[in-house]
């Protein structure tokens, strides 16, 4: 059962006898829920990937080319982009080839029928984009879905759910929040059982989320995109 901020914030100021301390501040105890959800966040994603999987519809504008990345999505980590319109159903690929700025100005003023491709630009006033070539030959807000690696959603209120995005997390986020309130205790310094119990406790979300395979599938599929990108 998922746990929310205001219950799981009570039970680390009453593990700790901190009711009715306030050398922590409200801000901080947020922010160190944070921290420790951003933490969980890199230890899923270096296990499994696609733990932290969604999609959204790339609303097309005819004639526009570059349009904004999803919402959250965590470090532009695009896993797939797919076009379906009836019985046209493909995968638009990015543009990887050693030429794949040549490609680009060539598929600018590709036939219409063509296939769109893409690349990301990161312009400094528009930002981090997805850029299709040809431009949008239509007008459509579900004809185009990304597919792509997510943030965890930050606590913001006392309502929201800890564990919401990755429920095996929520004995590390306990441990790392004592330990960061044990560390401001003594001089910002962690003391040793409390990095010890974070650890453990690191160490056993990590083996849970490890042993957590999808359809029985314990295949490890390696990222190879840099590769892709300089073949």
């Amino acid at each position: 059962m998922s746990v929310q901020y205001s219950t799981a914030k009570a039970k680390v100021e009453r593990d700790l006898d901190l009711e009715e301390e306030n050398f922590i501040q409200d801000e901080e105890m947020l922010e160190y829920f944070n921290e420790a959800l951003r933490e969980a966040e890199a230890e899923v994603l270096a296990i499994y990937e696609d733990y932290l999987l969604d999609s959204a519809s790339l609303a097309l504008v005819i004639g526009t080319s570059k349009y904004d990345l999803p919402n959250g999505i965590y470090a532009s980590k695009i896993r797939g982009v797919i076009y379906s319109n009836g019985s046209i159903i493909y995968e638009i690929k990015r543009i990887r080839s050693a030429h794949k700025f040549l490609d680009r100005a060539l598929l600018r003023d590709a036939d219409p029928t063509d296939y769109y491709q893409y690349i990301i630009v990161n312009n400094s006033t528009t930002g981090i984009q997805i850029e299709l070539s040809p431009a949008a030959k239509e007008t459509s807000s579900s004809n185009v879905t990304v597919w792509f690696i997510r943030e965890v959603d930050e606590i913001v209120d006392d309502t929201d759910l800890v564990d919401k995005d990755i429920p095996e997390s929520i004995n590390f986020i306990y441990a790392y929040v004592k330990a960061r309130c044990k560390q401001k205790e003594n001089a910002g310094q962690m003391p040793p059982d409390a990095q010890a119990e974070l650890e453990k406790q690191r160490s056993l979300m990590i083996e849970t989320l490890t042993t957590m395979v999808p359809d029985d599938d314990n295949e490890v599929i390696k990222d190879l995109s840099f590769y892709n990108e300089i073949s």
